[in-house]
């Protein structure tokens, strides 16, 4: 028995041009050459990407899958899908049906998307130089919904651009798949994300990254390698003394811009602080200094504790003055040695020739007396008195020679 022909066939797809990723349904009626539908025909049915799906007519002649279902495939590229009469996909279709594929809109970037950065280590929200930053982005359309497979390119903040696309559930990550990460340097930045591979417009995210430099440890002031000192070490009371000294650290270095405390003999305090090469200095940049009343030691406290200390002894001023009375009293026995030379006539001139010799040495030993007081050097005043009373002695004794000689 001859096969009936089915030369009153057709075939069409819904949508005829369907985005990429589009559910296309095929459609398709069978009929012999006088319309009639022919129920129960066998078909094969070749879809654009060569895949071959075997068919069947149901009773009213249309085109369904082998389990009664409409026969659907997802959109991926243009091209015709055939229908074939029988099992066999050779020779010519019965009939076809282009199909135009067009790539989709990209989904708009909704306000729901974000990128952030922080430090890889669990547990750690601060991002320290050197340390390995993680960028967490993730992409969202408009609706919330996550955006996948969407080409991105990430730009560090040093500069790099790094290509990223989104993951199935929009999280931005490399090309391989992994996590974006970098070393954070030394100056804050930002990590912006660009949607594409264009880079010259404006970011669709930006976040800011904030790099935290690590404090360094104060170091302490080490009494071993610091020093004060005064001058002079022995001043006179009443004079100025001037307090110098450098604060250092147990290696040897110089401790720039430390607080400092001197405390002065009399318990007073005087605040202060270190120049860029450790020295003691007062607030406002001059030495510090103060008015010797007495003796005792000057203190340098840092951070509280003492650090050093420097001894001084002050010298009393009213030692010299009793240099100079002493000096006046051995003249006024000089003058007396004068008078009893004149108490004998025949030794007359050679008395107060003595005399005389006796008062400019006198005067002479008064001076010296004055001049070394002046200096505050009581002791050798002390020496110019005692030169003075032999001085005396010897001319009395020259003068009571030549009266007995007479």
């Amino acid at each position: 028995v001859p096969v009936p022909s089915a030369e009153n066939s057709s075939v069409s797809v819904s949508p005829q041009n369907p985005t990429k990723g589009d559910s296309v349904t095929v459609s398709g009626e069978v009929k012999d050459k006088n319309g009639n539908p022919m129920a129960g025909r066998e078909v094969t049915v070749v879809l654009p990407d060569g895949t071959r799906v075997p068919g069947v007519t149901n009773d009213k002649g249309e085109i369904v899958s082998k389990d009664g279902t409409p026969i659907t495939f997802i959109a991926q590229g243009s091209g015709d899908v055939k229908v074939f009469d029988g099992t066999s996909a050779d020779g010519e279709p019965l009939v076809s049906a282009t199909v135009t594929v067009s790539e989709p809109k990209p989904a708009v970037i909704g306000d729901g998307s974000s990128v952030s950065v922080k430090p890889q280590t669990p547990g750690d929200d601060e991002l320290n130089p050197g340390d390995t930053a993680v960028v967490d982005g993730k992409l969202v359309d408009d609706k919330g919904k996550p955006i996948a497979g969407r080409e991105v390119t990430i730009v560090l903040p040093d500069g790099t651009e790094v290509p990223g696309v989104t993951d199935e559930n929009g999280r931005v990550v490399g090309k391989d798949g992994q996590p974006i990460t970098f070393t954070a340097g030394d100056k804050d930045g930002a990590v912006k994300v660009y949607d594409g591979s264009d880079t010259t417009g404006k970011p669709v995210l930006t976040t800011p990254v904030h790099v935290v430099a690590p404090v360094e440890p104060v170091k302490k002031a080490d009494p071993d390698h610091s020093s004060v000192t005064v001058s002079p070490a022995n001043p006179n009371k009443g004079e100025t003394v001037v307090v110098s000294g450098v604060v250092k650290d147990s290696d040897g270095k110089p401790l720039a811009g430390r607080e400092i405390t001197v405390v002065l003999p009399d318990g007073s305090t005087v605040p202060g602080t270190t120049d860029e090469n450790g020295k003691i200095i007062g607030k406002d940049g001059q030495p510090i200094s103060f008015v010797a009343q007495g003796s005792g030691d000057v203190k340098v406290l840092v951070d509280g504790d003492p650090l050093a200390s420097a001894k001084f002894t002050v010298r009393d001023g009213s030692a010299d003055n009793n240099g100079n009375n002493n000096g006046s009293n051995n003249g006024g026995k000089d003058n007396s040695g004068n008078n009893n030379g004149a108490s004998d006539n025949a030794g007359k001139n050679n008395g107060k020739n003595n005399g005389n010799k006796g008062d400019a040495a006198a005067q002479n030993a008064q001076k010296s007396a004055q001049v070394l007081a002046s200096t505050g050097a009581a002791v050798t005043a002390i020496v110019a008195v005692s030169l003075a009373f032999v001085s005396f002695g010897m001319l009395a004794l020259a003068a009571r020679r030549r009266k007995d000689e007479e």
